[in-house]
């Protein structure tokens, strides 16, 4: 069996990195981890609700 394991904490060795590594010693078969920290995550520059957020600093406008 192929397993694809997505790794989406913010900090390469922590607790979740830990959790990986026991689910794997127990894991049989082929395995590719993907580390979200090792990614160019940018946030999204184009949103409009964003834009929005951040002139009216609420989200009661936004009913």
């Amino acid at each position: 069996m192929k397993t694809l394991i997505f790794n989406s904490s913010p900090r390469k060795y922590g607790d979740t990195n830990t959790l990986i590594n026991k689910v794997l010693y127990n894991l049989e078969g082929e395995y590719k981890i993907e580390n979200a920290y090792d990614c160019n995550i940018m946030p999204c520059t184009n949103c409009i609700f964003a834009v929005f957020f951040r002139a009216n600093n609420s989200l009661k406008n936004y009913q």
